[in-house]
């Protein structure tokens, strides 16, 4: 599964020309819906998470870390889980740097910037003497479909900007949302992962020459379907402004990813709940 070259001049090009098309209404109060954020609306809030991971050492971590959104024109930067929190989830902006492309009444085309922060190996017995994950920049476009009020599809790609991997995925995903008269919203999620060679390479696999450094036997995967992921989620407004929010997530392996030598679980979960306060 090959990532085209092109993607790494058509992302950015895409964000620099939203950024002078205008194509996102924020501004205008025409079907506007509680929690919609115009230019210069900013999110800030708190969540309690936990997780394992599929790489590496068979851990499971707890943190507490802050989440915030800001909205400039057709700009947004906002955090994980925090763009979900803008009109109860039906916005759909990813993480890190991003803007809306075309924005129709059931089809919407977004693109954005993350960094991904790569990964340290020193300090897990699974990865040692592997070389680490280099931090990169990614670019993903991501097209979202509303097949009726409460079901949606998307299709998401993402890219190495950077080129220090060539790491590039497909997301196809599936999401049902039924919001209550009370206000809560339910979501529940279907997505799979599908990588090419590079991704399943730099993430599960070991090189011929790190097999050696390392003392370890070589483990070079194929591209393809490697991931589902499964989530529900619930969030309540207390207010105009304040919004409680909470989630669970079930992840599992497949393929070449399941059976790397990398890998300590095939399955994990994680779970969320936090609070955040939307201005204005």
């Amino acid at each position: 599964m090959k990532t085209p070259r092109a993607a790494l001049v058509l992302l950015p090009c895409l964000l620099l020309w939203a950024g002078q098309a205008g194509a996102v209404r924020l501004e205008s109060t025409e079907g506007a819906e509680p929690g919609d954020p115009g230019a210069g609306d900013y999110l800030l809030g708190s969540m309690l998470s936990t997780s394992g991971n599929h790489v590496g050492e068979p851990g499971r971590g707890a943190s507490l870390r802050p989440l915030w959104s800001v909205q400039w024109r057709n700009w947004r930067i906002t955090t994980t889980r925090a763009s979900a929190l803008w009109r109860l989830g039906r916005d759909g902006i990813d993480p890190g740097v991003s803007t809306v492309l075309v924005d129709q009444s059931r089809f919407r085309l977004s693109a954005s910037l993350q960094i991904d922060g790569g990964r340290r190996s020193g300090d897990d017995a699974y990865l040692a003497g592997l070389p680490e994950v280099q931090r990169t920049l990614r670019g993903r476009v991501t097209a979202r479909y509303a097949l009726s009020d409460h079901w949606s599809v998307a299709l998401a790609a993402s890219h190495d900007l950077r080129n220090r991997d060539r790491a590039g995925t497909l997301t196809p995903s599936i999401k049902y949302r039924h919001p209550t008269e009370s206000g809560t919203l339910w979501e529940a999620s279907l997505s799979a992962v599908a990588g090419n060679d590079e991704h399943l390479q730099t993430f599960y696999g070991i090189t011929p020459a790190a097999a050696m450094a390392a003392g370890r036997a070589p483990y070079e995967p194929s591209g393809g379907l490697h991931q589902w992921r499964l989530g529900l989620d619930v969030s309540h407004p207390l207010s105009a402004r304040w919004v409680v929010f909470g989630g669970v997530g079930l992840s599992s392996l497949v393929g070449d990813a399941r059976r790397s030598p990398l890998v300590s679980r095939a399955s994990t979960w994680g779970a969320n709940l936090g609070v955040a306060y939307r201005c204005c």
